[in-house]
C-alpha cells in the first residue's frame, strides 16, 4: 500500500533540486514518482497505482526504505521513464 509521509513536491521542484545536488542523489516518494513518470503535476500517476506495479513487479527499479515509505533515486526513475515510457500525452 502506497504510504504518504510528507508532502509531495512538483516536478519542477523536483529538478531545482536535482540540479543542486545531482538526480541520484534525489529521493522521490511514491507520490512524486507518480509525477516524474507521468511528467506532469496535472495528469500524475496515483501512489497506489505505483504501489501496484512495485507489488506486481512491473516497476522494476530499486527502492530504499525510508522509514516505511520506499524511496526511489531520480536518475533510475529517469532511466526507466526514457526506456519504458515513450509517450506520455
Amino acid at each position: 500500500m502506497a504510504r504518504t509521509t510528507q508532502d509531495a513536491r512538483t516536478l519542477t521542484q523536483i529538478f531545482e533540486t536535482a540540479k543542486i545536488c545531482g538526480a541520484e542523489n534525489v529521493l522521490c516518494n511514491d507520490t512524486e514518482t507518480g509525477i516524474v513518470l507521468a511528467g506532469s503535476d496535472a495528469n500524475t500517476l496515483e501512489p497506489g497505482t505505483i504501489a501496484n506495479k512495485r507489488s506486481r513487479g512491473e516497476l522494476n527499479i530499486p527502492f530504499y526504505k525510508a522509514g516505511r515509505e520506499p524511496r526511489y533515486r531520480l536518475s533510475d526513475l529517469i532511466a526507466y521513464r526514457n526506456k519504458h515510457m515513450r509517450s506520455v500525452a
